[in-house]
Order: C-alpha cells, then sequence, then structure tokens
C-alpha cells in the first residue's frame, strides 16, 4: 500500500513542489517528533521560521519537561479536527509528555490549562510567543505550579479519534492519504486489549494466592466471615469481569473488585492478630497488587520532573524511608517492552481508575499529572475511555470528554467571536 501512495504522489500533486521539509505523511511527522520535539511544517499558515522552531526546540530540552509541538497547515486534519490530530500523535509518537498542535489557525493542546493561558497571554505577540509561553507553561505544571485560565471558559465533549487525516499539506485536489485502515485500527485495538487482560489477570492471580495465605479455618466470627464471603465474592467478580473483557475500559470494574477484595482480607487478617481495623486507603501507588497502602510518601514517578505524595504500602514506604527503589508494577507498554502503568499507554485509564477513582484522591491531577496517565485524565484525553471503536462501530480507541485549550490565530477573529479555547 505505501509503494502505492508513494507511485501516485507525482500524479497526486500535480503543480505542487514539496519543501525537502515537509511531511509527506503521518509517519513522517510521528518519526519527527520522536527525534526532535518541534515539527515545523514550512508549508503551514502559521510556520514558524527555522530559528524559531530551533530556539523552541531548545527552550523545550532546556525546560526539564516533555513537550512535543507539531506546527501543520490547515490540509493536515482534512475532514477531521485539530483535536484529533493532537489525540493520534500522542498515542502513535509513544513517548508520555504534553503535545500541542498548530494546525491552520487554530492551537489545540492536552494541557487546556497551558495552551488556554499561553494564548490569553501572548496572542497579540504571534505564533512563536504563544507557544513559548506554552512550554514554560508546562514547566510551570509539572513543577507542581499553576497558570492562570481566562474567565468563563467551558469544556465540551469531543469526538472520537477517526481513521482520516492528511499530513503535509497533501490534501488539496486528492483527498489526502488514509493513514490507517481498519485492519491495522482492529490489530491495535486487539494488542491493547490483549496486554491489559495480561495485567488484570496477572493481578486476579496475586490476589488468589493472598486468599491462600490466609487461614480460613480460624474465620469463625460473623464479621470475619461476613468479610471473608465478600473477598471470595470480589474474586470471583474479578475474574468474570476480565473473561468478558472487549475493551481496555473494562478493566476498571476488575480493578475496583480487586481493591475492594483485598480491603475485607486486610480487615479479615487485622482481627486474626487481634490488631486495629485498617483505614480505607487506595492501593500502593507502586504496584497496587501490595495492597492498601499505609502513609504517603514523597516520590517523582518515572516519566515526570515534580515530586509528589504519592499512596504506599509498608515495604514501598520503607524502602523509600531508605533512599531506594521500591517494586514498580511494569506491564506490557504501547511503545513495546514494559513500563510503569502509568507510562505504558492510554489503555491503562481503566487499570487505573478502578484502583484509585474512588479513593477520594484526586490521584490523576495531583499524584500523576505529567504522567502519559496523568495528561490524559485531566487533559480529556481518556475518561470515556477506549470503546468498541476508532470510530463508531469499529474497533480501537475512542478518547471522551475534556477541553483542549488553546486559540485561533489570525485577524483578530479568535474561534468566530472569542473562542480561545474549547472546541
Amino acid at each position: 500500500m505505501r509503494r502505492v501512495l508513494l507511485a501516485l504522489l507525482p500524479l497526486l500533486l500535480v503543480g505542487w513542489v514539496a519543501s525537502p521539509a515537509a511531511a509527506t505523511t503521518v509517519d513522517d511527522v510521528v518519526s519527527a517528533l520522536r527525534s526532535d520535539p518541534v515539527y515545523n511544517d514550512p508549508e503551514a499558515e502559521n510556520a514558524l521560521t527555522d530559528a524559531q522552531a530551533a530556539d523552541l526546540s531548545e527552550q523545550i530540552r532546556s525546560s526539564g519537561s516533555s513537550v512535543f509541538i507539531a506546527i501543520l497547515p490547515e490540509a493536515a486534519k482534512g475532514s477531521q479536527s485539530t483535536e484529533d490530530v493532537v489525540r493520534y500523535l500522542q498515542s502513535t509518537v509513544g513517548e508520555p509528555g504534553t503535545y500541542a498542535a498548530v494546525v491552520g489557525n487554530q492551537f489545540r493542546s492536552t494541557s487546556s490549562s497551558a495552551a488556554t493561558s499561553a494564548f490569553q497571554q501572548q496572542q497579540g505577540n504571534g505564533v512563536y510567543a504563544v507557544l513559548s509561553q506554552f512550554v514554560t507553561n508546562v514547566e510551570t505544571i509539572d513543577s507542581g505550579g499553576t497558570v492562570s485560565e481566562p474567565a468563563g471558559q467551558t469544556s465540551s465533549g469531543g469526538s472520537a479519534l477517526v481513521p482520516l487525516l492528511v499530513l503535509g499539506g497533501l490534501a488539496a485536489g486528492a483527498g489526502g492519504l488514509v493513514f490507517m485502515g481498519s485492519r491495522r485500527k482492529k490489530k491495535a485495538a486487539a494488542e491493547a486489549l490483549a496486554s491489559v487482560k495480561e495485567t488484570v489477570d496477572e493481578d486476579i492471580t496475586a490476589f488468589g494466592e493472598s486468599l491462600d495465605s490466609v487461614d480460613s479455618a480460624a474465620i469463625t466470627t460473623d464479621e470475619n466471615r461476613a468479610d471473608w464471603m465478600a473477598a471470595l465474592d470480589e474474586y470471583d467478580k474479578a475474574k468474570r469481569a476480565s473473561d468478558t473483557m472487549t475493551n481496555p475500559s473494562q478493566a476498571a470494574t476488575v480493578t475496583e473488585s480487586l481493591d475492594e477484595g483485598r480491603f475485607r482480607v486486610a480487615c479479615v487478617q487485622a482481627r486474626l492478630a487481634g490488631e486495629p481495623l485498617p483505614e480505607r486507603r487506595p492501593p500502593c501507588f507502586f504496584d497496587p497488587r501490595h495492597g492498601l497502602s499505609v502513609r504517603d510518601v514523597s516520590y517523582t514517578p518515572m516519566g515526570t520532573t515534580a515530586p509528589r505524595d504519592v499512596p504506599a504500602c509498608a515495604a514501598c514506604a520503607a524502602a523509600i524511608d531508605d533512599g531506594l527503589d521500591p517494586e514498580i508494577r511494569m506491564v506490557p507498554a504501547t511503545t513495546g517492552g514494559r513500563q510503569p502503568y502509568w507510562q505504558a499507554g492510554p489503555q491503562y485509564g481503566g487499570y487505573a481508575s478502578g484502583y484509585y477513582g474512588n479513593s477520594g484522591m484526586d490521584l490523576f491531577s495531583t499524584i500523576l499529572v505529567g504522567t502519559m496517565l496523568g495528561n490524559m485524565m485531566t487533559g480529556g484525553m481518556y475518561y470515556g475511555g477506549y470503546d468498541s471503536g476508532w470510530s463508531a462501530g469499529d474497533s480501537g480507541m475512542d478518547f471522551g470528554g475534556g477541553d483542549f485549550g488553546g486559540g485561533d490565530f489570525g485577524g483578530g477573529d479568535f474561534g468566530g467571536g472569542g473562542d480561545f479555547g474549547g472546541w
């Protein structure tokens, strides 16, 4: 297919002279972003100068934050939205961080607050000034600070990631390039589901082993029998939920049951040991299979730059106190190999939310800020999760909700009358 497209390019692009730096496919942009945090298409309506692009890249590298920015022509999105461009770049580049795109006159990012504030602060000073301020804002947020957002901004629902995107100004007269066919989408969706199912099945096995470690013959009181039966019920519920998973977001049902089951077992164990009942706390951040956390510890998660307080089990808390690395839950990652679950890809949103979504902690906007999952959760890139399709009725990702922030450049017309952020 790729050879056919390349062979047809001269026919598709009659009268169009490509700049050597212009992209020919979405893969070119993705590949470029993996080696340089700024992709600047010279055909873009708001293209930076070479010097500005180099300065912006250097600012990102010096900032300590992971930021990826693409400046593309309006034709890049074809019939899709700028948000779709940002979504696809984030999921395909595969590197943790904050993603942004200027497509034509629109500026959108996975960090709504950083983008919208930058646009408000620097809109009259040009695209480069806005993007430079945006990088500064991301660094501030990653360091635990806050940036101001314009008053009156509200979020609205987003569209699903769709299978058609045109990059590098190749849409004119040609209808664009289809960069992901149905077969590739279904393969990606199947791989994501298999990875998450492997992970939850490992967690179920670990919980089963903890059940086996309890002397059930010693469970004689009504309170312990009730908790023990509840733990067994949650174990069975988790297994059934795993067996019937059809998309990764359903992992939330599995991990909710495992979290509840572990708490019930902890209550049984406390009574048998003659100890006070445990406080209902979220699981250990480093590896939820460790069970309930006992206290919070200061930690800088892999892929971030600022420390934050995270819940830890007794063993992991002791390791941190001793200056050692705790045991971290490693899972199959989108980019290959194994990564900490919070950096392994958007498919683990359900897995994490089942463990921590009901804990009473604002986990994804505080503990996980700056991580892949944290960016998706707080930037509107996850909730809604994966469903049955990349677009309706197909197989793959369906990111829901959120506000990408940013605004519209050019002519003093901000989104048709004051649309700085939102969709």
